[in-house]
């Protein structure tokens, strides 16, 4: 009738301090892509560390492309100098992209 209860030396693997592979590594990883840490590259690290799951197919990716791109589009029209916004387009582009304001 023990159930759910389990002992420290089930969650360490055998006893000898080795995660059995369900568990979570460090930091919520769990991916293993069986390469040396040690020759891989920077880029490879990095993707790893923060994104082991990106694709350029993704949604998300490919919303943000987007956004980025009219970002570019708008700021090439010229920028609002102004000591409480940073790189902001003018409001007269935004307005010609379809800037909607509420007054009220």
């Amino acid at each position: 009738m023990s159930g759910n209860i389990h002992g420290f030396n089930e969650i360490s693997g055998n006893g000898n301090n080795s995660a059995p592979p369900n568990q979570l590594g460090m930091l919520g990883n769990n991916v293993d892509t069986g390469l040396d840490p040690r020759s891989e590259t920077f880029s490879q690290f990095f993707k790893d560390f923060l994104c082991p799951s990106f694709s350029f197919k993704s949604f998300i990716f490919i919303c943000s492309a987007i956004d980025v791109a009219v970002y570019i589009i708008t700021i090439s029209f010229g920028i609002k100098m102004s000591p409480y916004e940073l790189l902001a387009p003018k409001p007269e582009t935004l307005e010609m992209f379809g800037m909607k304001v509420k007054s009220t």
